[in-house]
């Protein structure tokens, strides 16, 4: 992982791992232990124990790659807040660059993107869902990707999809 140093407005660092290798790898006190009691009272609602473990890595991860920005903070002193459509935010501490983060999980992967001063997002499905690109590709892709996806025929969509 890369300090804050090496993060500026032009780097987006992606970190990504598989929540199921928490267990195995010993890593799942670790990220228990960073969480604030909020998320995992938040993580404790869920009902199936794959749901859990992806919120404990998701969370767990993102404090981890906040700290290895601004390794000033400790992972366990970030504080997050929710802002339009739930993205989180930092609220507390503050640090001399202001970093942006978004998660996204599922139950065998878990993605954090952390940018500078750049509202982010990122997102991760499983190959076996089945998504409706023209629900969001209007609003989340520039004019010549959407045009793009609208030349493709019906049975390629998800393919071009996952090349985004």
């Amino acid at each position: 992982m890369n300090n804050l140093s090496t993060i500026n407005r032009e780097h987006a660092h992606v970190w990504v791992l598989d929540p199921c290798k928490l267990r195995r790898t010993g890593h799942l006190l670790r990220y228990l232990s960073i969480l604030s009691s909020a998320e995992r009272r938040r993580m404790q609602r869920f009902h199936f124990e794959q749901d859990r473990l992806a919120f404990l890595a998701a969370y767990g991860l993102a404090r981890l790659a906040l700290t290895s920005c601004a390794p000033s903070v400790p992972p366990e002193v970030w504080e997050f807040g929710h802002v339009e459509h739930g993205r989180p935010e930092i609220v507390a501490p503050r640090v001399k660059s202001v970093l942006r983060f978004n998660i996204s999980h599922t139950p065998h992967l878990v993605a954090c993107l952390v940018t500078v001063q750049i509202d982010c997002g990122i997102d991760v499905e499983t190959l076996d869902r089945a998504v409706d690109i023209g629900w969001f590709a209007d609003k989340v892709l520039s004019p010549a990707e959407y045009a793009r996806i609208l030349a493709v025929p019906a049975h390629a969509e998800r393919d071009l999809s996952l090349r985004y």
